[in-house]
């Protein structure tokens, strides 16, 4: 039931905001990188969306969670818009993480630097996803990965039914796929799907390496949690490509966002953008295995 209602409606979104944004010309302002032209961006809007439907089709939970989603879309789309100042971006994003971080009760059982660690560390996966935005299935396929090895591993995530928020995620980038996971993209997330994927990145990444349950805990079951701090592994593959950048710009003595990242030496191979995306993809896969693997050994 939940297929047919919540993957059309996600598709018809995504379609409807591709007439949207090519009326209202919200074109990618940067797009060195596929090497196309008035590419619309911010359909990543479709991810506060799908987490509305998860929200009204379970009782109306976790409402913070939705409220964060809203203004990480909110300022990320405006961003996509009219380009929001860094400082103000900031400011903003510390205000949000503070709240994710309230609702998943971090301050509980997390010592003062272990939060300002965390604070960065959020901080980071901001620039890292934003570094994989504008590249044709790029972003989908890894997020994709993420989402679908997550919902083998999180304590009462292996449900398929409708109160499984992962599901809804799962459902939201497959609709995008259509649209940008190919060689003639017609859609980009811009800054409103990469902020709020990373917020959701970071929420259920939490929960991966603190073994939080989805429900909200008590204080003395969270502080009864094992910490994992394996599972950080599973956006390994972006990170690793935005740790390279830098190494590289710092050798050949050129600005970090001039360039390249890792898949144009996929590229001088003549390998399509598909087929650098599932490469990427399959790499965070093998990784992702692995970790399981060595987990539950």
């Amino acid at each position: 039931m939940i297929v047919f209602i919540s993957v059309p409606l996600l598709f018809l979104l995504n379609l409807i905001y591709l007439q949207f944004g090519t009326h209202y010309k919200i074109f990618a302002r940067k797009q060195d990188q596929s090497r196309r032209t008035k590419i619309v961006t911010g359909a990543g809007i479709v991810f506060i969306f799908s987490w509305a439907l998860y929200f009204a089709f379970n009782d109306f939970l976790q409402p913070l969670v939705l409220l964060i989603l809203f203004f990480a879309a909110f300022i990320g789309l405006i961003d996509d818009i009219w380009e929001v100042p860094i400082f103000l971006q900031l400011v903003i994003h510390i205000i949000l993480f503070t709240l994710l971080f309230k609702y998943l009760q971090l301050f509980i059982f997390l010592p003062l630097y272990q939060l300002l660690i965390i604070y960065l560390l959020s901080l980071g996966l901001l620039l890292v996803v934003a570094r994989h935005d504008g590249i044709n299935g790029l972003l989908t396929s890894s997020a994709l990965v993420f989402f679908g090895s997550s919902i083998f591993i999180l304590p009462g995530m292996q449900s398929f039914d409708i109160s499984n928020p992962i599901i809804y995620i799962i459902f939201a980038l497959l609709a995008f796929g259509w649209f940008n996971f190919k060689s003639k993209v017609q859609l980009f997330m811009g800054a409103a799907g990469r902020i709020t994927l990373t917020y959701l990145f970071l929420l259920f990444l939490f929960h991966l390496v603190f073994s939080l349950p989805f429900n909200r805990s008590t204080p003395d079951e969270l502080q009864a949690n094992l910490f994992k701090p394996q599972y950080l592994l599973f956006v390994m593959v972006m990170v690793a490509d935005f740790i390279q950048a830098i190494i590289r710009s710092t050798i050949a003595g050129k600005p970090f966002s001039q360039l390249p990242l890792m898949y144009v030496a996929l590229k001088e191979k003549q390998v399509s953008f598909i087929g650098i995306a599932c490469i990427y993809g399959v790499a965070q896969l093998i990784v992702n295995i692995v970790v399981v693997y060595l987990s539950a050994g």
